[in-house]
């Protein structure tokens, strides 16, 4: 957009995910869709986290931090949303990571399609049995919807 509003605010609410922060927030800023802003919504942590979201926002601008003392990740979300500047919002939790085309796959589908939401599908199994997952997450593409010429 023209008056420097970004089309995705992407929120992050962080609570002592030092060890998963990086590889969140390397994830969320190495997007082929580069139109957006970060919202690292810093719910308290007492570990290393407030030190990782200080260090990645003083090498990308894109990332604003809100501190907070621990009201949990909802009122995190919350207040991520009362910032956020985007047209669209994007949630990912601080110890999850991302596939490099998953904003642009999205942005792609809310727009052609008019769509008020796009949801993709995850490996809730793995989720549940505590297990971390060490595959970035692939959105599926619908090709009863059409074929998206982007790589998965």
């Amino acid at each position: 957009m023209s008056d420097n509003t970004p089309e995705i605010s992407v929120i992050i609410p962080v609570y002592n995910t030092g060890r998963y922060l990086p590889r969140c927030l390397d994830s969320v800023i190495n997007q082929t869709f580069k139109d957006f802003e970060v919202i690292a919504v810093n719910d308290g942590s007492s570990d290393n986290s407030a030190n990782i979201l200080a260090d990645y926002a003083k090498k990308d601008s894109r990332i604003k931090i809100i501190t907070q003392t621990n009201q949990g990740q909802s009122m995190a979300r919350n207040n991520g949303l009362k910032a956020a500047r985007g047209r669209f919002v994007y949630f990912i939790d601080s110890d999850d990571y991302i596939h490099p085309q998953l904003l642009e796959i999205a942005y792609h589908f809310v727009t052609k399609y008019d769509a008020d939401w796009v949801t993709f599908k995850h490996n809730a199994a793995a989720h549940k049995s505590g297990k971390k997952l060490n595959k970035v997450f692939h959105p599926p593409l619908y090709t009863n919807i059409e074929n998206i010429p982007f790589k998965i």
